[in-house]
């Protein structure tokens, strides 16, 4: 178990079971050895434990170890019960399996009721805003003026993956040290990104050979949330660019499933690790020719496409519950496609104007 704090000085806060059963002979001058513990869980402990779950009213998928082991930073946001804001503690990196604890009895908060805000990976991929005061230290500092918001490059172009961000909410937590609860306060954080994999196949009869050299480019315009982790619209766009390598694959044979028009040449393969997508984000993929600059997978909605391909199947998708895609797109023509994404199959037939 991690004990981190804001000025990283390594803290130790004892709870014993004892410490637990004798809440009733708290003195009200020195509430601190009555404090409950505050922990701060992944949903990877709890999903290993007991599988899938409602986490804040949102579903979560299973876990996925890579989404936790980079995690470089933990921040707990304390606001009092009329969500003004009043303090932020710091915990260190993250180790599979093991959980924070928050020293309170070391932060020096006055007693009584408080929300509380967490986040993963603060880091340099991320910073914080409040809408409504231009200094964060001033006294206007509400929870509904707080906003996560990315760090973003001048060129406004992401050439590699930032680390997974997390969050998690836990309300009305009584540190008045007189609360009859006695089991830890946990603050359970759930990844806020998603990760997409792509391999596009082009078809012979598109012309393109092994010489050839292409970009995936996705674009977003995910920048900012909101403390409850909901997307703020209103940003510029920008965009996460890959190069896409051969797949080893090669030219498909013949099969009973496929004419001759429809063979492809080796499939180009790129992953990218995105804010959470959804219908509000206007997120696009398209692919295109290094070289010349040519657009040869025109921008499709990206959400829109993984909706219908589980529509085309009979299913539904959460992207709350799937946070990782794999998408393989078949490029027929100019005008024809074949979506394989997950478990599902869409073709898209686009009408030229």
């Amino acid at each position: 178990m991690k004990h981190n704090f804001l000025t990283t000085i390594l803290v130790k806060a004892a709870f014993s079971l004892s410490g637990v059963l004798l809440l009733g002979s708290c003195v009200a001058e020195n509430m601190d050895p009555c404090l409950l513990p505050l922990l701060i869980r992944t949903d990877h402990e709890r999903m290993l434990a007991t599988g899938p779950g409602l986490v804040n009213g949102r579903t979560t998928g299973t876990p996925i170890e890579n989404w936790y082991t980079d995690i470089g930073d933990v921040n707990v946001y304390f606001f009092d019960e009329n969500n003004h804001f009043v303090m932020r503690w710091t915990g260190g990196s993250y180790t599979l399996g093991e959980e924070y604890e928050v020293p309170i009895s070391q932060l020096g908060l006055p007693q009584g009721v408080y929300n509380l805000v967490a986040w993963t990976n603060h880091g340099d991929n991320y910073e914080l805003y409040n809408s409504n005061a231009a200094d964060m230290h001033g006294n206007n500092r509400h929870f509904d003026d707080f906003r996560m918001i990315m760090t973003m490059p001048e060129s406004r172009e992401f050439l590699e993956d930032f680390a997974h961000r997390h969050h998690g909410t836990l309300m009305h937590v009584n540190l008045s040290g007189n609360s009859i609860r006695t089991e830890p306060y946990v603050i359970e954080v759930v990844p806020t990104t998603h990760k997409l994999n792509f391999t596009i196949n082009f078809s012979e009869a598109l012309g393109y050979t092994g010489e050839d050299r292409f970009d995936l480019v996705i674009t977003d315009r995910n920048v900012s949330h909101t403390f409850d982790n909901e997307f703020v619209d209103g940003h510029h766009p920008y965009r996460h660019v890959r190069a896409m390598a051969a797949v080893e694959s090669g030219v498909e044979p013949e099969s009973e499933t496929r004419t001759e028009e429809e063979r492809y040449i080796t499939g180009l393969s790129a992953s990218a690790t995105v804010m959470q997508i959804n219908d509000e984000t206007g997120t696009t993929f398209e692919v295109k020719n290094r070289e010349t600059g040519q657009t040869v997978y025109p921008p499709i909605d990206l959400v829109r496409v993984i909706r219908m391909a589980a529509s085309a199947s009979g299913d539904s998708v959460d992207f709350d519950y799937t946070r990782e895609f794999d998408i393989e797109v078949d490029i027929i023509s100019d005008t024809n496609f074949i979506f394989h994404i997950n478990d599902w199959t869409y073709v898209y037939n686009k009408v030229k104007p």
